[in-house]
């Protein structure tokens, strides 16, 4: 099936230039471009959808209670937070409310590049586990989590405890520096910040 994308901002210009920037790719993906909360759980509600990228500097969007709806009421959707603020995707990331972070302004090519992956890690989790085995579903799960640490995308001790004695901890501490530490404890704002520019999706 065509991968179904769900971006959700309240800011209509903003939803406009991303609409434009990712014409392209309409034959590849079905999306849909949600103004605000209420519109995109009346999408939700009607619809299913494998990724769902949130703009956490969006007006109007109670980003905090967009992902915690995601998260217990569509676990089966892979949640993207994009953000301006470093410690708006740390807090994020801290409190497992979104499985990646895009820091704005980003590279269009980095852009779509995540959401394929979020597709990817959405078809491994639920729609193609009953096709393997337990072995294979392993071997697929340590070679995305040792990627995600090489890439600086994940730290090691962020890994679920069952996939860790899978891991070369020395070969990844060879490579990989560690990632920066995550925002101070007791940040429980909601995670909003400026906005610089509607357009915020680069050229390659």
């Amino acid at each position: 099936m065509i991968p179904r994308i769900l971006f959700i901002d309240g800011d209509i210009q903003v939803l406009g230039a991303l609409r434009a920037g990712l014409k392209d790719l309409e034959g590849e993906w079905e999306m849909v471009f949600a103004e605000g909360t209420a519109k995109a759980m009346g999408w939700l509600r009607d619809d299913e959808f494998d990724v769902c990228v949130v703009d956490a500097d969006a007006p109007g969007v109670n980003v905090n209670s967009m992902l915690s709806h995601l998260a217990e009421n569509y676990p089966q959707t892979v949640r993207i937070v994009i953000s301006e603020s470093d410690q708006a995707l740390q807090y994020s990331r801290r409190m497992k409310a979104a499985h990646f972070g895009i820091k704005k302004p980003c590279p269009r090519e980095t852009f779509v590049e995540t959401i394929r992956n979020a597709h990817g890690l959405h078809r491994m989790l639920w729609r193609e586990t009953h096709e393997l085995t337990l072995g294979d579903l392993r071997e697929i799960m340590v070679d995305f989590f040792t990627a995600q640490i090489l890439h600086q995308k994940l730290r090691y001790d962020e890994v679920p405890e069952k996939i860790k004695p899978f891991i070369s901890r020395d070969l990844l501490d060879r490579i990989a520096p560690p990632v920066d530490a995550f925002a101070p404890e007791g940040l429980e704002t909601e995670l909003t910040g400026g906005r610089k520019d509607a357009n915020w999706l680069s050229s390659d």
